[in-house]
């Protein structure tokens, strides 16, 4: 549960320091967040992915970029055979949604990239 206060009041934190900025790069309108998944709890999993939906539902269509980011155990977010598979496959069908994953936590665990069904979708 605190886990979940902390995300909420992270991400909170981020679209407030974006809404205030008035400096540095060009503002295009477009809000980009990151959300970072490093547990393959399937519940903390599933509280990710409803935030970056629930961002896009409060910004609109059009006005938001997240990126989420699974490294550590929660690489299993992105693989094949992952509980969040389905819904992994059809958020990344928009535009507004990417998902990546940490190199670096692929080269250990031997994952390759096959095992990772979104990897290279990331980068379209």
């Amino acid at each position: 549960m605190v886990k979940i206060k902390l995300l909420t009041i992270f991400l909170i934190a981020v679209i407030a320091a974006g809404c205030a900025s008035t400096g540095g790069a060009p503002n295009d309108g477009v809000h980009k967040v990151v959300i970072q998944v490093s547990t393959d709890d399937p519940r903390t999993q599933t509280i990710a992915l409803n935030n970056a939906v629930n961002l896009q539902k409060a910004l609109g269509p059009g006005n938001i970029k997240v990126e989420v980011v699974a490294y550590g155990p929660g690489l299993t977010l992105l693989t094949r055979n992952g509980r969040q598979s389905k819904r992994v496959q059809d958020l990344v069908m928009y535009d507004e949604f990417r998902f990546s994953a940490c190199g670096n936590t692929m080269e250990p665990s031997n994952a390759s990239r096959a095992s990772c069904r979104y990897w290279l979708m990331a980068y379209r």
